[in-house]
C-alpha cells in the first residue's frame, strides 16, 4: 500500500470512529474520557495537517512499541527514523524485494521518507505497527517487518517483511518473525496472525514454517503486485500453536 493510500485510509477510519463514539456518548456536559488522558489523535491531527490530511479527533488508543524492546540477543526490533532512510533506499535497490512485495520500483529517498512518515499515524490509528529489524549488537539496519491490516473485531492481522541482501541466510528473517509473532499474539492480543508468501517465493515459505506458522493452502489471485495478480500461499499462527516446534533459526533466511 502506497503512503498516500495509507494516509487516506487512516483519515476514513478515524472519521468513522468519531461518528460511532459520538452516537454512543452519553448526553452529558462531562467528557467520559479519563481525566488527564488526552485524545491520541491530537497527535495524528497535528501530523496529518502537516501532510495535508484533516483528521477529526476520536477516542482511539494508539499501539505503543513494546517495552522493553523486542530483542533475542542477535536481532532486535525498533521503530524506523530518519537516520534509516539511506539504508532503506540502499536495501530496496535489490530487485528481489520489489519482486515479491509491494515495495515500489524504482525506489528513491523520496519513497523512503514518505513511507517512514506514515508509521506514527499507522500506530495511532491501529492500522499497522512497522518495525526496523536491526543487529542487536551494532544496531545496523537488517530489514523491515511489521504487522498490518489489523482488524480489532476479529483480532486478526497480517505480517510482512523484507531482509537486506547482505543479511540473508543468517536466520535474521526467522528470528524477527518469531519476535514479532510472539508479541502480536501475546501483548497485542491477536487471535490469529497470517502471512502470505508468493507461491514462487520458496525461501519466504521456509521462513514462515521455521517460525512456527502453519501452511493452510493457496489463495488464487490473492494479491496484485506490480500490476500482476499473484497466487499466494497462506500461513497462519495462533496463540495456541506450540512454540516448541520452532526449529533452530540458524539455517533459515
Amino acid at each position: 500500500m502506497r503512503a498516500t493510500e495509507q494516509r487516506d485510509r487512516a483519515a476514513r477510519l478515524i472519521s468513522a470512529t468519531e461518528q460511532r463514539d459520538r452516537a454512543a456518548r452519553p448526553s452529558s456536559a462531562t467528557d467520559q474520557r479519563d481525566v488527564g488522558a488526552p485524545c491520541a489523535n491530537h497527535i495524528a491531527r497535528r501530523d496529518g495537517a502537516r501532510r495535508g490530511v484533516r483528521l477529526p479527533c476520536a477516542r482511539v488508543l494508539p499501539i505503543d512499541f513494546p517495552s522493553p524492546p523486542l530483542d533475542d540477543g542477535v536481532i532486535a526490533l525498533r521503530g524506523f527514523d530518519e537516520d534509516d532512510v539511506a539504508d532503506v533506499v540502499r536495501a530496496c535497490q535489490d530487485p528481489e524485494i520489489p519482486r515479491f512485495t509491494v515495495v515500489p520500483s524504482p525506489y528513491t529517498e523520496r519513497e523512503a521518507r514518505a513511507w517512514i512518515e506514515t508509521h506514527d499515524l499507522l500506530r495511532i490509528t491501529r492500522m499497522a505497527v512497522p518495525f526496523a529489524v536491526v543487529d542487536a549488537r551494532t544496531r545496523a539496519l537488517v530489514g523491515s517487518i511489521g504487522v498490518h491490516d489489523l482488524d480489532s473485531r476479529s483480532r486478526k492481522g497480517e505480517v510482512g517483511y523484507w531482509i537486506a541482501r547482505e543479511h540473508r541466510g543468517r536466520g535474521a528473517a526467522t528470528r524477527a518473525l518469531r519476535l514479532i509473532s510472539r508479541w502480536a499474539l501475546g501483548e497485542l492480543g491477536l487471535g490469529r496472525l497470517e502471512l502470505l508468501a508468493d507461491v514462487h517465493n520458496v525461501v519466504s515459505q521456509r521462513v514462515a514454517e521455521r517460525a512456527g506458522f502453519v501452511r493452510e493452502g493457496v489463495l488464487r489471485s490473492a494479491r496484485e503486485i506490480k500490476g500482476t495478480r499473484r497466487d499466494m500461499v497462506l500461513y497462519a499462527r495462533l496463540p495456541t500453536d506450540d512454540a516448541d516446534r520452532e526449529p533452530d533459526a540458524r539455517k533459515s533466511g
